[in-house]
């Protein structure tokens, strides 16, 4: 499924669809700016797979002017797919995936690189038992 809207902050866990929105979680979903979209995931399904759809999202949204925005998302949605794609093998992409997401943060001539950092940041840190079922079993357990 493609995402509809740019997430620009953390994720909101299955387990926390009955936690309010209060200003603390809104801080941490949604800062800094208050238009973001908050995605709320299902409880199954693959972290793989979400981190591509996102990626995809911002290299569509990018104008592809500054190299963060233009290479950067793009090279994210290849390791994702990777990932997706080579299950147990796909561990050293995992890794390339969360070292480029922390570089392109704070880069770019506008928000987009930053953002999908903080976002691929959120889904491969707050997500990991899902990564380490993936990358153990070569699929999610859906």
């Amino acid at each position: 499924a493609e995402i509809v809207g740019l997430n620009v902050g953390d994720v909101y866990l299955p387990e926390e669809a009955g936690t309010a929105l209060t200003d603390d979680v809104w801080r941490r979903v949604a800062w800094p700016r208050s238009e973001a979209v908050v995605i709320v995931l299902p409880a199954a399904g693959c972290p793989a797979g979400w981190t591509l759809s996102v990626a995809r999202s911002f290299f569509l949204a990018s104008c592809g002017q500054c190299p963060p925005c233009r290479d950067g998302t793009n090279r994210i949605a290849g390791l994702a797919q990777k990932i997706e794609r080579d299950g147990a093998r796909g561990r050293e992409h995992l890794l390339a995936l969360r070292r480029l997401a922390g570089e392109m943060r704070d880069k770019g001539n506008c928000p987009v690189a930053s953002d999908l950092s903080r976002a691929v940041r959120g889904l491969s840190g707050r997500l990991e038992a899902r990564w380490v079922e993936h990358l153990r079993s070569g699929r999610c357990g859906d």
